[in-house]
């Protein structure tokens, strides 16, 4: 195991802070000119004519492009890289996603022709006066809805809009074990659809060179590898090394940036077909129109318990949006439900989530990617197992809990656990809470004309689970070190962590090291960031260079030094022989660089974990939810940086205590159309909405990894969204309320309690 090393700042915060900071929208190349798309008004609807005369005849218009010119041009379609099973085991259909769609349209915010012109204005008014003709089909943008017999067919490929069916778990021994329960608890919720915002909008900048015929793209994403590989193998029809993807700085992501868009490719034919370089950036209602979407999740089941309130059992049912289109990952938050035992001893487990089609823009991994919907489940099932056993919710916990001396542990889904203490994250989560004061502010509340509440939530997700990671360290003349790495950063300060993590490993400063990504002509190798693998993954690939490098480096100070390898004493960036004389790393560079790459696989996931406890106010005149205390302890493995873990912590809970309260990307069901397409009506929370955190540390390290690091990235939003929803419902509790809506808005939470109030 390695000590976390320590840092005073972060190494990016400098530039970021100077403006220094190079987004897509920042570049600029000679001769380029800007793409704005024209998008679909209706969910769902035929083009029965296009004219695009008027466009072309608008000043600066260099040239408009329809989804027919796509399809004669024999352009591919961007696709899912997760395929699953239907109902019965039938292959699961992939929807044709080409750059540009036609003649239908699938959702409002349908991309079905570009206009490309000199300057954004010249575009913009350009596109409007495209002139479509459309026949309406009818549509369905509601999950709960999508599926009934009478439901508008929206691929005709398909019988029904299921996308896939999956399975976990054994059927028949839960009902068994169900039917046997002396108490059963039902829960049916949903988590609502969200658009992730990152600050910096979907962005690309595109060139073709018609001598070699190679292509160059500027994109914020957060694998330039695969959207190398998926615009080249399945869109464009070109090799791999045609195309140089390259992603300078990113402003957020949060899963979103992780797809390759359709947009990506048909800005790159564009820029063949017209012969200039094209930009196109999204406009904030576009982005909230097209970008992937996250959540959109409706569960319900089961918990049976036995007479002592142990835990025997668990059914969950499950459907889960998709969208019109199947998302690139668009299928794989389906597999972190297999977390939704939580920390709970469940013998018998199962569980049968469905992917439906809708008219809506596509559902793909956002922040926590099924895990936080996982936790809200559970930890809403156990509150609701404690009140109705009449047990204390911390005991009925406590109970049932995984033990730290029976890990590793496998669930009956299949995950197996790797190290940590759960009960121990819960008692020193109430400590840090201060739980001493909770009956005296409870009571100073009441006092106020408010309502009191506090939550618990226990929380276990899986990381480390994907692919692997590559790194290349080169050492050259000019005495600065080389660390190319395929960790792209998007705001989590990879430049910091890894050029420290380097040094301490080579024993020198951080300051001589460059670390370089996010362009596959330069970064021979590389996956990714996501799913909260990064200071695993890339991590260990560095160590793991960093000793290959430092043994090329022994063998030749030994010949130089006339000395055998093990006599050799490596510190402080050099070796020195028993009679004291030295060679650094410097020297030893100086004539031939030295080099090594390493890429490293995880032999197991690893399980971060924690506990959250929150107590809120309620006002029930207003029906406003105000968080007035966060406690928080975290289990991340070996943290390689405290700052960053924290702040990623920070991060991760604005986002799902945002969700429990305020967020929403609404359909209306009747037609299809987006009601929270800006910021006046898709509301975030901020700052002044949450209290000092209190955050506390319980790290066991990981055994699955030599670093023992298990991932810091999500553990805040799949806590933050369960929490803050217990503790409503517990301050609730006095009216009987138990189903607690998501988002828990002021409006929805006054109704419920006059609702109340009236049937009393």
């Amino acid at each position: 195991m390695t000590n976390p090393v320590e840092f005073q700042g972060r190494y990016e915060d400098v530039g970021f802070l100077r403006g220094e900071g190079c987004y897509t929208a920042d570049i600029t190349v000679e001769g380029m000119a800007t793409v704005v798309f024209v998008r679909s008004p209706f969910a769902h609807a035929e083009i029965t004519r296009i004219d695009v005369s008027a466009a072309l005849a608008c000043p600066g218009v260099l040239g408009v492009l329809t989804g027919a010119d796509a399809a004669a041009d024999g352009l591919g379609t961007i696709s899912s890289l997760l395929r699953r099973r239907r109902s019965g085991g039938a292959e699961m259909f992939v929807p044709p996603h080409l750059p540009l769609s036609g003649p239908r349209a699938h959702f409002v915010g349908d991309a079905v022709a570009l206009v490309v012109a000199e300057t954004p204005e010249a575009a913009q008014d350009a596109a409007e006066t495209v002139e479509i003709e459309w026949e309406e089909l009818p549509q369905v943008a509601d999950l709960a809805e999508a599926l009934a017999p009478e439901a508008p067919r929206i691929w005709p490929e398909l019988p029904d809009n299921e996308c896939f069916c999956w399975q976990e778990g054994d059927a028949d021994a839960t009902e068994a074990a169900l039917a046997e329960a002396a108490h059963l608890v039902k829960l049916k919720l949903r988590v609502p659809r969200a658009s992730a915002n990152p600050i910096e909008p979907r962005a690309c900048l595109a060139l073709h060179d018609p001598e070699s015929g190679n292509y160059t793209i500027y994109a914020p994403v957060q694998s330039p590898w695969q959207t190398r590989k998926l615009l080249t193998n399945h869109a464009l029809h070109i090799e791999e090394a045609r195309l140089r993807v390259i992603c300078k700085d990113v402003g957020g992501s949060f899963g979103m940036k992780g797809q390759t868009y359709p947009e990506y490719a048909a800005c790159l034919w564009a820029a063949r077909r017209l012969g200039c370089p094209v930009r196109w950036v999204a406009e904030r209602n576009e982005s909230l129109l097209s970008d992937d979407h996250g959540r959109d999740v409706i569960l319900s089941g089961t918990l049976g318990l036995d007479g002592e309130g142990r835990m025997l059992a668990l059914k969950v049912e499950g459907l889960m949006a998709v969208g019109a289109y199947v998302s690139v990952r668009g299928t794989l938050p389906v597999q972190n439900i297999s977390g939704i035992t939580g920390v709970y001893r469940i013998p018998q487990t199962h569980a049968t989530i469905r992917g439906v089609h809708t008219n809506t823009s596509s559902v793909s991994p956002y922040r926590g990617a099924g895990r936080p919907e996982a936790a809200l489940f559970i930890e809403r099932l156990v509150e609701i197992a404690a009140a109705q056993l009449g047990l204390d919710s911390v005991e009925l916990r406590l109970r049932n809990m995984i033990r730290s001396d029976e890990l590793p542990w496998t669930t009956p889904l299949g995950f197996t656990y790797d190290s940590g203490d759960y009960a121990g994250n819960l008692k020193q989560a109430l400590q840090l809470s201060d739980t001493e004061g909770w009956a005296a502010r409870k009571a100073d509340s009441e006092s106020r004309g408010l309502l009191r509440g506090r939550g618990i939530a226990n929380v276990v997700a899986r990381s480390m689970a994907s692919m692997n990671e590559s790194a290349r360290i080169i050492i050259g003349s000019d005495e600065r070190v080389r660390l190319e790495c395929g960790a792209v950063s998007h705001g989590q300060g990879h430049a910091t962590v890894f050029r420290a993590l380097l040094a301490e490993r080579l024993g020198i400063d951080p300051e001589r090291i460059d670390y370089l990504t996010g362009d596959t002509g330069t970064v021979i190798a590389g996956v990714g960031t996501f799913g909260s693998r990064t200071a695993g993954l890339a991590g260990m690939a560095i160590t793991g260079a960093a000793a290959k490098l430092v043994s090329e480096a022994r063998r030749r100070a030994a010949v130089r030094l006339d000395a055998a390898e093990d006599t050799l004493a490596f510190k402080n960036g050099g070796f020195t022989a028993p009679g004291g004389v030295r060679l650094s790393l410097w020297e030893l560079a100086a004539e031939t660089p030295l080099e090594a790459a390493e890429t490293y696989a995880p032999e197991a996931a690893t399980f971060p974990c924690g506990c959250h406890v929150v107590e809120v106010e309620v006002d029930p005149e207003t029906g406003t939810v105000q968080i007035d205390r966060y406690a928080v302890v975290e289990d991340v493995g070996t943290p390689l940086n405290h700052m960053i873990v924290e702040g990623q912590l920070h991060g991760g809970i604005a986002q799902g205590a945002g969700q429990a309260l305020l967020e929403e990307l609404v359909y209306e069901s009747s037609s299809g159309q987006v009601l929270t397409g800006s910021f006046m009506d898709y509301a975030m929370p901020r700052a002044v909405d949450f209290p000092s955190f209190a955050v506390g540390e319980n790290s066991h390290p990981s055994p699955t990894n030599p670093l023992g690091v298990k991932g810091g990235g999500e553990g805040g939003t799949v806590g933050g969204l369960p929490v803050v929803v217990n503790a409503i419902a517990d301050a609730l509790s006095c009216y009987g309320i138990t189903d607690i809506p998501i988002p828990a808005t002021p409006q929805r939470i006054w109704r419920l309690l006059r609702t109340a109030q009236q049937a009393a």
